[in-house]
């Protein structure tokens, strides 16, 4: 019986997603862990855009949304806000960037987001309501 392999659907309330996302990935996107071999990613993986997701998951940084608390002009390092895919249709694109890690990778700093996986975007197409997922179980 376990050898069958099967689909199952997962519901993460908000929190709970925010908790796991930043817990898991997030942490394996910061460019200090990456560029001191503690990260689940290499820098070979960016550099390479490496498919680790599947093709319907993207995660953004975007500091320039007007209103939200998570906007600002530029970073406490003074790096531009900007719309940064980290993860684009799956593929690894590129770390989480301070100046310090931006120059020791030779790689573009990124606007850091503020409040943590709160600043992100992530896009998964066909999110559907509770009461959806409610209807068609």
């Amino acid at each position: 019986p376990f050898s069958t392999r099967s689909e199952m659907f997962v519901i993460f309330p908000p929190k709970v997603f925010e908790a796991f996302l930043e817990h898991f990935l997030l942490s394996n996107l910061s460019g200090n862990l990456i560029a001191n071999r503690q990260s689940a990613f290499n820098i070979e993986d960016f550099t390479e855009k490496k498919q680790i997701f599947r093709t319907d998951f993207t995660v953004r940084v975007d500091g320039t949304r007007p209103y939200r608390y998570n906007s600002f002009r530029c970073t406490k390092e003074g790096v531009p806000s900007s719309q940064v895919e980290l993860i684009q249709a799956g593929r690894l694109n590129t770390p989480l960037l301070d100046l310090k890690y931006a120059r020791k990778l030779d790689l573009e700093p990124t606007p850091i987001p503020v409040g943590g996986g709160r600043g992100l975007l992530v896009s998964v197409p066909g999110i559907k309501t509770l009461e959806e997922v409610i209807q068609e179980l």
